[in-house]
């Protein structure tokens, strides 16, 4: 339960000015691990660990958190707990995201801190978190359940823009899996309209969600070949969430394109610091580094 109600508090941390954080898919590598927390930190990179679990009943939750320095002499820096009606789910993520920062000294940038908390139906989230998980499969039935699962979402609240976001995603990656070329083409001049207006809407309804911006880099990279508005839409998302490693992967990628191989190790060097754990990640610094 806590790896799907993370994603919310983690995107709010990557906001935080001068504070690195580690990818999801890297962090929940260790879910109910049994390993020592200066163990997980040393794979992870950082210098804290933020640990968390919800306990849900039938109309509200309760989220306990605590921050962990991993030294030897482990110490928990603070700890809390928050009860909330589910409903107020992205509230309750608000508060602890907030809250957290003033704890390790940070301040949330004023235009972060201007961001309304939005409401979303509940059912609508958990069938976006449903999307979500199976996009992370990357295989061809979970990436058909994903659109699904989206598009279901939307159909219930049209107003959460992270679902758009992600059904861009969805559509962008099944084209990968289509292995006829004929098919491959016709799906991509098919589907980037669809990308290309739920992307629209995403940013319509948040504009500070710069997951959207980077997905918009995705499609003009893969889809139309356009490196140099991939990197434009690449550097606009990572001003608004520096956190995002996909963004790096994609002006990695750009550098690659352009044959600046110093400059794609290094821009790939960060993603990896981001998302270490990640195949993909470590795939392409191999990748450049053998390419150098």
């Amino acid at each position: 339960i806590w790896k799907n109600d993370c994603k919310k508090i983690i995107i709010e941390l990557s906001k935080l000015k001068g504070l690195r954080v580690i990818s999801r898919g890297s962090a929940m590598m260790f879910q109910d691990s049994t390993k020592l927390y200066s163990e997980i930190a040393e794979k992870l990179g950082v210098d804290l660990l933020l640990e968390g679990s919800v306990i849900y009943s039938t109309d509200s939750l309760r989220v306990i958190v605590q921050l962990i320095e991993p030294s030897r002499k482990e110490r928990h820096l603070w700890a809390s707990k928050y009860d909330q009606n589910s409903s107020n789910i992205f509230h309750l993520a608000d508060d602890i995201s907030s809250q957290i920062a003033k704890e390790i000294h940070l301040v949330v940038s004023p235009e972060v801190a201007k961001n309304q908390v939005k409401q979303v139906d509940p059912k609508a989230y958990e069938l976006y978190l449903r999307g979500k998980y199976l996009w992370y499969q990357q295989n061809t039935a979970a990436m058909k359940n994903a659109i699904k699962y989206l598009k279901e979402s939307i159909e219930i609240d049209s107003s959460y823009a992270p679902a758009y976001s992600t059904l861009a995603e969805a559509y962008i990656s099944i084209n990968k899996f289509i292995l006829n070329n004929e098919e491959k083409l016709q799906n991509r001049i098919d589907s980037r309209i669809a990308i290309i207006n739920a992307l629209n809407k995403a940013i319509e309804l948040d504009g500070s969600l710069g997951d959207a911006f980077i997905t918009k880099g995705n499609m003009l990279g893969k889809f139309d070949w356009d490196w140099e508005g991939m990197k434009k839409m690449a550097e606009k998302g990572l001003q608004i969430n520096p956190n995002n490693s996909y963004g790096y992967i994609l002006l990695s990628n750009y550098h690659l394109v352009k044959g600046d191989l110093g400059n794609a190790i290094n821009v790939a060097l960060v993603a990896e610091k981001l998302d270490p754990l990640n195949p993909r990640t470590g795939c392409l610094v191999a990748e450049t580094y053998f390419m150098d």
